[in-house]
């Protein structure tokens, strides 16, 4: 992630800086004249300060990642977006526009972590940056992969019948890049296709099953299932089964930490307990 955070950059380029003027210095000592002098010895220096920093380089690469890794493991496992906003904000901010493939990823966690948190203006900002960085590149492979970290975001800000466009140009995107490495992006699309046209359609004979085994599949990150038990909590809504949503509504509540929706998810509840409190005196009578 190191090519485009600044903060890493500077890093890398100053250990480059150092290391370089260190040897230049202790070469003036045993010398007694100045390694830029000569020729071979600018070269020499130059090439020193290139290979420090490209080494430098890979090294904050890899911090950079496992930072990021570390930020989006707080909202995706502990369901925690305020301590991934608070956690990853000076990352993000080194994030400049036109964003790459990599950066858009980390991106579309923190602007939907921002979502969670209710900083909505910062979250469509990012979503807006992000359909800037497909039309500012040329590469085909990069503006599909941006589209894919987009999706999830778009469902968020958009809804299901605006994100649809969105990943069938996505789909069409990758189709023209090398199959064989790009299938797995592929297979999510399409998969999100089916989803998100089951979603505006109201297809509950799709939906009820791959909410019920995207729960039950622990490699699926925790906030992913919590959410999509919401989105099952409200179809059962619509489809009148209190029963199945209420156990939804609990699953959401008991795992889903600081998310926004686990507010709603109480609210909701004490709806259906009220219901049911009231029923019983009825019936009691």
């Amino acid at each position: 992630m190191f090519q485009f955070n600044r903060k890493y950059m500077f890093m890398a380029t100053g250990a480059g800086l150092v290391v370089t003027a260190v040897v230049q210095t202790i070469y003036s000592m045993i010398t007694h004249q100045a390694m830029s002098a000569t020729l071979p010895g600018l070269v020499l220096s130059l090439g020193l300060f290139v290979v420090v920093t490209a080494f430098a380089a890979v090294h904050f690469s890899k911090r950079a990642t496992e930072d990021a890794d570390a930020f989006i493991s707080l909202y995706d496992d502990l369901c925690d977006p305020q301590s991934f906003v608070d956690q990853g904000k000076l990352l993000a901010s080194g994030m400049t526009v036109p964003y790459t493939a990599s950066s858009s990823w980390f991106m579309s966690y923190y602007a939907q972590a921002l979502l969670d948190v209710g900083v909505t203006q910062n979250a469509r900002e990012i979503e807006r940056a992000m359909y800037d960085s497909i039309a500012e590149t040329s590469k085909t492979e990069e503006q599909a992969q941006i589209i894919t970290n987009l999706v999830p975001l778009s469902l968020k800000v958009l809804g299901p019948e605006e994100t649809l466009p969105i990943i069938e140009t996505g789909i069409d995107l990758l189709k023209q890049g090398p199959q064989l490495k790009l299938a797995p992006v592929i297979a999510y699309l399409e998969n999100q296709r089916i989803i998100v046209d089951a979603r505006i359609f109201g297809k509950a004979d799709k939906l009820l099953p791959f909410y019920a085994s995207v729960r039950a599949d622990s490699s699926v990150p925790l906030r992913v299932r919590v959410e999509h038990t919401w989105d099952e909590a409200r179809l059962h809504y619509q489809l009148g089964n209190v029963p199945a949503e209420k156990e939804c509504l609990e699953y959401v509540t008991r795992f889903g930490n600081r998310l926004a929706l686990v507010k709603a998810a109480r609210e909701r509840l004490a709806v259906i307990h009220s219901s049911s409190e009231a029923v019983s005196a009825q019936e009691s009578v």
